[in-house]
């Protein structure tokens, strides 16, 4: 019960700063959201909102849920993808970037197994130009990927 009375604080405040901002009324956010004029009113006394009704009220208000239930700090609804994005695109360069590794490895271990053997170098070095193409079209920092 305590998580959901700090969570409640949270809303309470948020919904306060944004109306705020906007100046406008809980009793208009509350009728341009579809419901009774009361609505807003009632979650700042103490009504705990379901997360479609919070979700209403957040389009009205412009800002992303997570916003509201104090996820995270900025009302700006284009923050919360930017923000979304940017671990993913981390991940995919860390991971690019451990293939890049891997591959460098590969042709190491290739080189001194294989290399006497009939055609050895040739296919060697095609597969050194392959990687080196492929290379080339990796990015390679965390923000060439983003």
């Amino acid at each position: 019960m305590e998580i959901e009375n700090q969570i409640l604080a949270v809303i309470q405040q948020r919904l306060r700063l944004r109306m705020k901002h906007l100046n406008v009324a809980a009793s208009r956010v509350s009728t341009e959201s579809g419901f009774n004029h009361t609505f807003v009113k009632s979650i700042m006394e103490g009504t705990t909102p379901n997360v479609v009704n919070l979700a209403r009220i957040a389009r009205y208000l412009d800002v992303p849920v997570a916003y509201l239930i104090g996820e995270i700090d900025t009302p700006d609804p284009n923050h919360l993808a930017e923000t979304a994005r940017r671990p993913v695109y981390a991940e995919v360069a860390t991971a690019l970037q451990d293939l890049n590794d891997i591959d460098r490895m590969s042709i190491r271990a290739l080189r001194e197994v294989i290399l006497d053997m009939p055609g050895a170098r040739e296919r060697l070095e095609d597969l050194e130009r392959s990687a080196d193409l492929i290379r080339q079209r990796l990015p390679k920092t965390a923000s060439e990927a983003a």
